[in-house]
């Protein structure tokens, strides 16, 4: 933040492969697309078209939240306006929010320190 004068704010983030233009939702037990992308005749249609014209995607690991004062107070959130992608690689995206995630850390930091 100190090097990134005019951003407001960073979170970490890490690439994603997963594409929500491939999720689905269940409604009244048929399979329905989660966005409304590939539409004809006025019908969503499930489409799965190559990952290759897609571009690439990010998620916010909550590993680092860093904001600047005023942006906190101006917009009651740590994520303002002008926010900076730190972009970590997948292997340290260890996230404890579950308890199955601690085995998954644990195996994580072995081989890290290997």
């Amino acid at each position: 933040m100190l090097k990134k004068k005019k951003y407001d704010s960073l979170i970490t983030v890490t690439q994603i492969n997963e594409r929500p233009e491939w999720m689905w939702r269940v409604q009244n037990n048929k399979m329905k697309p989660f966005l409304k992308t590939f539409v004809k005749f006025g019908k969503t249609i499930m489409k799965f078209p190559s990952s290759k014209i897609f571009k690439k995607l990010y998620i916010g690991n909550s590993i680092v939240f860093a904001c600047k004062t005023s942006s906190l107070l101006k917009y009651n959130s740590c994520v303002g306006i002008n926010c900076y992608p730190m972009k970590l690689n997948k292997e340290y995206d260890l996230d404890l929010n579950w308890p199955e995630d601690w085995k998954r850390c644990e195996k994580a930091i072995k081989k890290i320190k290997q």
